[in-house]
């Protein structure tokens, strides 16, 4: 069936962002030994990709709500195949940043690109499973890109732990090709008959079908009507998911897992790396968990308990770590709270900004919507890669995830307020409480 080539789109495209974003954990020694670099290029090197990603989710919502979902998506898929290439192949610090940042174009594109896409073409019913199939891929690219750091520590063949990222992208095209273009971007153009054909392909419900005839619009809404109400607290709301998705210590964690393991008393590279990758298993373990329960819970639910297990977990880490020694008990308890701490974003901060945010923006400015909340993320995500090292020597681990746990309290208290209940409505029924004139809070509620 249709939906489980959606799936797949959803799937792949995170584990080439997942990838893409974590193997340089496994080469960053070998990278700093080779080219010399300091805790500066080090983080030049880790965030290069990010600055492109930043620019690159900031760019794909002009380009998907001119061209297509799925025609942006195939496009990235080039890069996908040619960037990890041009990394093996890199002779220098600047050319490994310069072919990061390139790559990370496509890491941020399909970043926002992907789960509009699929929850556009994705029934009422499966659209959360569908959407958070996206983070469980980020979480598998991110085991993966651990383990196979950890098949070449021993050689110390950096330049291969970046060329196998490109397989994924020839799986991502393959399954895109066998897809239709998005229903509902269809229907924005106007193509109406293309656009019904595309549902019927992907088994839509006829009421739903019906339901996006009668709520089509002609053409793109404009940058200035996401700043205004009813639309302006929507963003509010996806960009501040995406601010405390980030800001919560979850990226410099799994970039820099490796020297956290060796700061907390993992003896030897080859430990560190194994340790983060139990870290990696438990975080995609987690993804697996959630996304079979986001249809059956709710977002809100698991949103809510998973930042406030994050914030236990960091204040009770960075408590610990602020003491001048750590026992051999008290170094399993912080490897505990780490585990703990990625356990509860998967559940809940890794995959509901996306799930989310897919949902509640209206037809005519999500792609922009979507496109400017991901970009939020992954400016986040530059401060975060960009600082954590630095914090890390300034202030110290222990008073590093204090800080942490201080976001995602705040985050738990936003949460709490801001965040509606979107499980089983539709996108339609989503839109129409917008346009009467519900709160941000309720837009989940029956008609």
């Amino acid at each position: 069936m249709k939906f489980v080539a959606v799936g797949l789109v959803s799937g792949t495209a995170g584990v080439l962002f997942g990838y893409s974003v974590a193997v340089v954990a496994g080469a960053l020694t070998y990278l700093t030994d080779l080219f010399a670099l300091d805790t500066f290029g080090s983080e030049l090197v880790v965030t290069s990709v990010l600055v492109g990603a930043f620019i690159g989710a900031m760019t794909s919502g002009e380009l998907a709500a001119r061209w297509g979902e799925r025609r942006v998506m195939m496009t990235t898929c080039v890069i996908f195949v040619l960037a990890p290439i041009g990394l093996a192949m890199a002779g220098s610090a600047w050319e490994v940043s310069l072919w990061r940042g390139l790559l990370g174009l496509a890491v941020g594109t399909v970043s926002m690109v992907a789960p509009m896409y699929v929850a556009e073409a994705s029934p009422a019913a499966r659209r959360g499973a569908l959407v958070s199939l996206f983070q469980f891929g980020v979480t598998l690219g991110i085991l993966l890109a651990y383990l196979v750091d950890f098949a070449f520590t021993d050689s110390g063949a950096w330049r291969w732990m970046f060329a196998l990222g490109c397989l994924p992208g020839f799986v991502l095209f393959g399954a895109l090709w066998t897809l239709p273009e998005s229903p509902r971007w269809l229907l924005l153009k106007g193509r109406d008959a293309e656009a019904r054909a595309a549902m019927v392909q992907l088994h839509a419900h006829p009421a739903d079908i019906e339901a996006a005839e009668t709520n089509a619009v002609e053409e793109n809404g404009r940058w200035s009507e996401l700043f205004k109400a009813p639309v302006g607290l929507v963003l509010v709301m996806a960009g501040g998911l995406f601010l405390f998705q980030n800001l919560s210590g979850i990226d410099g964690i799994l970039d820099y897992a490796p020297q956290i393991f060796l700061s907390v008393g993992v003896s030897a590279q080859t430990g560190a790396i194994l340790a983060s990758v139990g870290l990696g298993a438990v975080n995609m373990l987690a993804t697996v968990g959630a996304m079979f329960i986001v249809d059956r819970l709710g977002r809100r639910p698991l949103l809510i308990g998973g930042l406030t297990v994050m914030t236990l977990s960091l204040a009770v880490l960075g408590a610990l770590l602020l003491r001048p020694e750590i026992s051999k008990e008290g170094e399993m308890v912080t490897l505990a709270c780490l585990a703990l701490f990625v356990l509860a974003f998967a559940f809940s901060m890794g995959p509901l900004p996306y799930v989310l945010t897919s949902e509640v923006f209206p037809l005519r400015v999500r792609a922009r919507g979507m496109s400017l909340a991901t970009a939020t993320s992954w400016l986040l995500n530059i401060v975060v890669a960009m600082t954590f090292l630095s914090l890390l020597k300034f202030a110290g681990t222990g008073a590093t995830f204090l800080v942490y746990a201080g976001v995602c309290l705040v985050g738990l208290i936003f949460s709490w307020f801001m965040v509606p209940e979107t499980r089983g409505r539709s996108l339609a029924q989503i839109e129409a409480n917008l346009r009467a004139g519900r709160s941000v809070r309720r837009l989940g509620d029956a008609a």
